[in-house]
């Protein structure tokens, strides 16, 4: 980006100007930033509940077999065409990729607006990995992600989305929590006895 300069100048031929101080004009753009830029945003569902998490927040709670969904968002936020966009999933500790639906949708600008179609299906790769060969300027690559909480053990569980594209040196990242709770069991015990005469 900068600022570019562009001068014209008008002389007479054969016929001499004596007054040249109207003969030249000038006029400045101001060019348009190419480098490659993107924002991620991610979030957690339970049921009808969105919670957005940060690293101040424990997130929502769950039991263990709770079905839970992840919504990544991507936005292009730069005058870019973003190349190889890559959606790196860092599953909690004791889940993984496999059993988990991977759906995505790109659309304009709408960060977190999470009533899309998600009409296609994506490809989770290693241990998590979403690729989108093109991003527009613009344009946001929304993925969802629908499984189950399958720690075993209670606990907060944590965890990061990074994204990257060519051309971007360090990759941006977001984080989710969710807190695995033990079932309450509820259980009552009544005994009676039967006296006979």
């Amino acid at each position: 980006s900068g600022v570019i300069l562009n001068t014209a100048t008008v002389t007479a031929n054969p016929h001499p100007d004596f007054d040249t101080s109207d003969n030249e004009a000038s006029a400045s753009v101001t060019g348009i930033s190419l480098l490659p830029s993107l924002s991620v945003q991610k979030s957690v569902m339970l049921g009808d509940s969105s919670e957005e998490t940060s690293e101040n927040t424990n997130g929502p709670q769950v039991f263990p077999g709770t079905q839970i969904t992840y919504y990544i968002d991507v936005l292009n936020t730069s005058q870019a065409v973003l190349n190889n966009v890559l959606v790196d999933e860092d599953f909690p500790s004791g889940m993984s990729a496999t059993g988990w639906t991977c759906e995505y949708d790109v659309a304009a600008n709408s960060i977190n607006n999470h009533s899309g179609s998600y009409s296609s299906d994506c490809i989770i790769s290693g241990g998590g990995e979403i690729q989108l060969n093109i991003l527009n300027p613009g344009q946001a690559f929304h993925v969802r992600l629908t499984g189950h909480a399958t720690p075993s053990e209670v606990g907060t569980y944590c965890n990061y989305v990074k994204a990257g594209a060519d051309g971007i040196s360090e990759a941006e990242a977001d984080l989710a929590c969710l807190r695995v709770i033990s079932p309450n069991a509820d259980l009552a015990l009544t005994k009676t006895v039967d006296q006979g005469e």
